[in-house]
């Protein structure tokens, strides 16, 4: 009895030291819930940096001192590789999803929501243009520094430099794909290394091209979902409306055979096996009795 004791509390130590190891991704539905219910429903407030360090297409976005209990949704972003990529960060770098709107050239303070159409996953921008497969696929390595060709440190952050020119090709590349055609984007392979990099993975443009739903896992992004932020400057979509720009997260979608499993997986795991492992210790006592 005393060794089954000590096998008891061996298992229930490692299963809650496991839980500590491990945790469960949040599920698309559960990070836009998060996200949009910050500020008591109003959106998370931002703060977006652009100054001499920062091209026109690439933001540095954090919190603002005001965020409820300094809660933000940050936990899960990424930033791009010359900043690091961890998921316990306090900023990330960003780019456009619309053409047509502006940030104003300082520090500006609003509020975000992420678009996101629970039934379809779909994820727009205000002028209703869907981000595509090919645009969230880019968007999601350039996050996390392993965009091949993005040069993140050549040459500093400055107009006409290397990274400059990249973030503004980057940005072009990303409304080709939410606005243009496959024929067109299959036309600026020629020149746009971004394309290229997307054909060499999936030959088909219409493949890129096609709508991205957030709450399906591919193959390409991996245990990621990544969505559209509306910004306005003021909470709850009111007040200006600020260009849109792209937010990627971790994200669990139950489907991932390789996946880490959840603490209450462990947790069952351990008492099935102390079921098994006392099962067989009452047996053998019932046959020495």
């Amino acid at each position: 009895m005393k060794s089954l004791k000590i096998l008891v509390l061996i298992a229930v130590a490692l299963t809650f030291a496991n839980s500590n190891l491990v945790f469960a991704d949040l599920t698309p539905n559960e990070i836009v819930a998060q996200f949009n219910g910050l500020e008591g429903g109003a959106g998370w407030s931002f703060n977006t940096t652009l100054n001499a360090t920062l091209g026109n297409s690439e933001r540095l976005f954090s919190t603002t001192a005001g965020a409820v209990n300094g809660r933000t949704p940050l936990l899960s972003a990424y930033t791009s590789g010359a900043y690091g990529t961890s998921p316990n960060i306090a900023a990330f770098y960003t780019l456009c999803a619309n053409p047509d709107l502006t940030i104003p050239y300082n520090t500006v303070t609003g509020y975000a929501k992420l678009n996101y159409n629970a039934a379809t996953g779909a994820t727009r921008n205000v002028s209703g243009d869907a981000l595509t497969v090919g645009a969230a696929w880019l968007y999601s390595q350039y996050a996390q520094g392993t965009l091949a060709g993005f040069r993140y440190t050549s040459q500093g952050n400055i107009p006409g430099s290397n990274r400059y020119a990249d973030a503004q090709l980057l940005h072009t590349t990303i409304n080709l794909l939410m606005t243009g055609t496959a024929a067109q984007v299959n036309a600026a392979a020629s020149t746009n290394k971004f394309v290229q990099a997307l054909l060499q993975a999936n030959s088909s443009a219409a493949y890129w091209t096609g709508t991205y739903n957030a709450n399906q896992r591919y193959q390409e992004i991996g245990d990621f979902t990544v969505l559209v932020m509306n910004l306005t400057s003021g909470p709850n979509g009111t007040g200006t409306q600020y260009q849109d720009m792209l937010y990627v997260a971790r994200a669990g979608y139950g489907t991932d055979p390789g996946g880490v499993p959840e603490p209450a997986t462990l947790m069952l795991w351990t008492l099935g096996s102390l079921g098994v492992v006392g099962l067989g210790y009452c047996r053998k006592r019932a046959k020495q009795s």
